[in-house]
């Protein structure tokens, strides 16, 4: 079995810690990555989908992440990872650079959650700044992250003039989005409308 990327290992240590804070105990949880079929699950079957970096390449990130809650019973657990738009910065001005268009902002990832009803959504994210002394380690790190499939092929970073630091690293950006909601059921707590409160904000100050 192929060991994973560190970059990888500790982005699903973030995420699985999101999925430890969360207090309840799952009988039917499902793990997925980018390279799964979904087609080969049953919808509704599992009271947790958890998914890291399934979203990045996929065609339709939206309609991914509606998918993934489809698997769900009612009143299950999503819980997810993939790149945010703000990653890989350092490339986007260097010579062949594809569109970076499919990769979703925070706001976007909150409307999913929001248009497909999860309940109590959250969305939060890292932004972690990596560094590499050449660029063969900056690919390799690439390609584990998804990122062929997200342009389409790396072939164009070989010849890629890498800027780098005062140090002489090349430095490379991740920002990581992480999504968590509940699958509608009936009976949820929902979150109060901005403005519902009932007590003055001067009496708790």
């Amino acid at each position: 079995m192929t060991e994973k990327h560190p970059v990888l290992q500790e982005i699903e240590a973030r995420l699985m810690a999101r999925l430890d804070d969360v207090k309840r105990d799952f009988n039917a949880p499902l793990v997925v990555g980018r390279e799964d079929d979904l087609g080969i699950y049953c919808a509704g079957e599992y009271d947790a989908v958890v998914s890291h970096f399934g979203a990045v390449g996929a065609p339709n990130p939206p309609e991914y992440m509606l998918t993934l809650g489809r698997l769900l019973r009612p009143d299950g657990l999503f819980l997810a990872s993939m790149l945010g738009a703000e990653s890989f910065m350092e490339l986007r001005d260097l010579s062949g650079a594809p569109d970076f268009a499919l990769l979703p902002d925070v706001r976007d990832v909150g409307a999913v959650l929001t248009q497909y009803k999860f309940a109590l959504p959250v969305v939060d994210r890292d932004v972690l700044t990596l560094t590499f002394d050449d660029g063969a380690k900056v690919r390799d790190t690439l390609s584990a992250c998804g990122f062929d499939a997200l342009v389409g092929g790396i072939e164009w970073l070989k010849t890629a003039d890498f800027a780098r630091r005062e140090d002489g690293k090349i430095a490379l950006t991740l920002e990581v989005i992480y999504a968590h909601g509940w699958f509608p059921a009936a009976g949820q707590p929902v979150a109060l409308a901005p403005g519902s409160g009932v007590v003055p904000l001067g009496d708790v100050l």
